[in-house]
């Protein structure tokens, strides 16, 4: 009975039996697939982050190099701002001292202009005194 049973249904019992094999096989196929995706995939983002570090390590490089070039910069502008303040500080000396010989001419000149009316006063008087 069972033997006729198995006879009788024997063909879906074997397309069952392909269908599971199949199946099964398929899952390991699909299983494979993803675990090839999944390197390339990892393979991918290696690629992506070491292109990214490479990038970073390229922009620190640079912007070390930017940076020592400004501090370079700075020193020399530093230096220069220190030599202008000595020449200005020696500036404003010589022309306080300018200044100072300026008004002592002005004082001179004063002097010397009041001395001069006084000559001019006593020559227009001797003038007069001679003529008579």
């Amino acid at each position: 009975m069972v033997l006729n049973y198995l006879i009788d249904n024997m063909l879906p019992i074997a397309i069952a039996i392909g269908g599971a094999v199949a199946w099964l096989s398929e899952r390991r196929k699909r299983k494979a697939d993803i675990a090839g995706v999944e390197v390339v995939t990892a393979q991918g983002n290696a690629e992506v982050f070491q292109k990214m570090r490479n990038s970073y390590n390229e922009f620190v490089l640079d912007l070390n190099k930017r940076l020592d070039e400004l501090r370079s910069e700075n020193e020399a502008l530093k230096k220069e701002i220190a030599e202008l303040r000595k020449r200005l500080s020696g500036a404003e000396t010589e022309r306080v001292e300018l200044t100072n010989k300026v008004h002592d001419l002005e004082t001179q000149n004063a002097e010397l202009r009041q001395e001069l009316e006084k000559y001019q006063k006593e020559l227009k008087l001797y003038r007069k005194e001679t003529k008579k």
